[in-house]
């Protein structure tokens, strides 16, 4: 699947009518403040790819004030009319979703309203401090597909009261009502946010990198056997979130957090290809384009695999996620001796409880 072309225009905080524990949208967008309807124009380079999405992120963009909202909305229009982009997107709380609203975004030709949902676990929204429940978020949904109006999820991980069954849980509640597409991020600790002052406290553990990595692969397995797409899981790195940054205090932060997931994945599809192999020395067999996934970040998953048996990597003639097993001998490399394709991985990875089946 093409990876979309997306121009973001940041209004951080823009709208929110309340601040959650984890949010600083000044820190997460790079961006100091919401840029004026006038400014938008100079925001947009003249050399734009036409075959780009406008995206407003950052903020609350259907609770701004109506002036303010309006205006962004014809900017936007007439960027989409005249063909210097080919879609409108935005982000926004569920809250602020009404068959209203969404009439109002379908009649400025919007495309898409990825959703703030976070988890739907009450308990977790309530001391994430989001100030809706479950409920809140199946109305704005519903609204939205009255509507015909397309809509995406973000979901985040390692908010205060959450667990990996609460997370896989907040999964199989949406899967039913077919977001057009997902987000993932880890819970991070920014400086200034209520978090922070909870990581000080001791009320408050982040998650580690590897359990980030692991209930992210969980999820994202998930989505992508109901062929749903996560296109983004873990920030975008900037000048304020990044290794050593003071303004990022804690919490699972990796510039390649997807590439992570992907990798242990991959993993965890080797070793399930392995299972009823033993004591044998092999070779496990890929298209070239996923070798990198399957050696691992900086050689991890050749390395703990190696820890068991004698493995060995290279690339072979399969479709694109499967995977093979030869003998290891150079001249029987075309000797599948087992095939697992990416699909009945997925079948067999998501019908278990596979939090331990991993390395």
């Amino acid at each position: 699947m093409a990876k979309n072309k997306i121009f973001p225009v940041f209004i951080p905080n823009g709208g929110c009518r309340r601040r959650c524990v984890f949010c600083d949208q000044h820190t997460i967008s790079g961006v100091s403040r919401l840029p004026s309807a006038a400014e938008l124009a100079a925001l947009i380079p003249e050399d734009l790819d036409p075959d780009t999405e406008l995206a407003f992120y950052g903020g609350t963009f259907t609770a701004l004030r109506e002036e303010e909202r309006l205006a962004y909305l014809r900017f936007a229009h007439d960027l989409k009319e005249r063909g210097r982009v080919k879609a409108i997107r935005l982000s926004t709380h569920p809250s602020y979703i009404d068959e209203g609203i969404a009439s109002e975004l379908l009649s400025y030709g919007v495309d898409l309203v990825e959703l703030g949902i976070e988890s739907l676990d009450d308990e977790v929204l309530e001391a994430a401090g989001r100030g809706c429940d479950e409920e809140t978020v199946y109305r704005a949904v519903d609204a939205l597909r009255r509507a015909g109006l397309p809509w995406g999820a973000q979901l985040m991980i390692g908010l205060p009261g959450d667990s990996r069954e609460k997370d896989i849980a907040s999964v199989l509640k949406l899967l039913p009502l077919k977001p057009r597409l997902a987000r993932i991020y880890p819970t991070l600790v920014l400086k200034g946010t209520m978090l922070e002052t909870m990581v000080r406290e001791g009320s408050y553990r982040p998650l580690s990198l590897k359990e980030a990595v692991a209930v992210t692969a969980s999820m994202y397995a998930l989505f992508r056997r109901a062929r749903i797409p996560v296109i983004r899981m873990g920030l975008q790195p900037t000048a304020e979130i990044r290794f050593g940054s003071d303004e990022l205090v804690a919490g699972p932060f990796h510039p390649g957090f997807g590439h992570l997931v992907r990798c242990r994945l991959k993993l965890c599809q080797m070793e399930a290809l392995l299972e009823n192999h033993d004591g044998e020395s092999l070779r496990i067999a890929a298209p070239k384009a996923d070798l990198p996934l399957l050696f691992g970040d900086g050689g991890g998953n050749i390395a703990a695999l190696r820890e068991k048996r004698e493995i060995s990597i290279g690339e072979g003639k399969l479709p694109a996620g499967t995977i093979a097993l030869t003998p290891a001998e150079k001249k029987k490399h075309d000797v599948f001796l087992d095939v697992l394709s990416e699909e009945d991985f997925l079948t067999y990875y998501t019908k278990k409880d596979r939090s331990d089946f991993c390395i």
